[in-house]
């Protein structure tokens, strides 16, 4: 009987720990031993070079609005690079990537996958940060600031954005 009331019980805990318990210790851990120096006031006027990674397969409807969506982005056009990648795309897609000065197109007949596309093009990334988009994705003119701007603090490792 004993054996069955541990289970419980340390069920119970591994149950709530789950929902509660770990949110609630990282809102602890946030609010009192996370360093309180790091502002976001500090980090908006941080523009460092950014290359923009788009994936595409096939995309003949939507390229063309995500070419200009990216070149309308609130970013110095001289520090932002943007890279498309388009392997295996058989499609009107890159005749009409290819009128658009200072994009970059990266393709390969076959198509082996996003991920291994987007590995293949990552030795051409020479800037410090890079931001992934799919062409489907059409982005808030702020977001590559609002993204970055983070980055001005080391412990920073990874940021996303949300997509709505």
């Amino acid at each position: 009987m004993i054996f069955f009331k541990i289970i419980f019980w340390l069920s119970f805990f591994v149950l709530i720990y789950a929902y509660l318990g770990y949110g609630m210790l990282l809102w602890i851990y946030l609010r009192w031993f996370q360093n309180k120096k790091s502002k976001i006031e500090d980090l908006t006027q941080f523009e460092p070079t950014v290359t923009l990674i788009i994936a595409t397969y096939n995309e003949e409807l939507i390229i063309k609005d995500k070419i200009e969506n990216s070149k309308q982005l609130d970013y110095p056009p001289d520090k932002l690079k943007i890279l498309i990648v388009a392997d295996g795309s058989h499609d009107n897609s890159l005749s009409i990537i290819g009128k658009y000065p200072g994009i970059e197109l990266f393709y390969k007949p076959e198509r082996k996958g996003k991920s291994a596309a987007i590995n293949r093009i990552m030795p051409f990334v020479h800037t410090p940060y890079v931001i992934f988009s799919d062409a489907n994705t059409l982005l808030n003119p702020q977001c590559i600031k609002e993204i970055v701007k983070h980055y001005k603090d080391p412990s920073i490792g990874a940021v996303a954005g949300e997509k709505k």
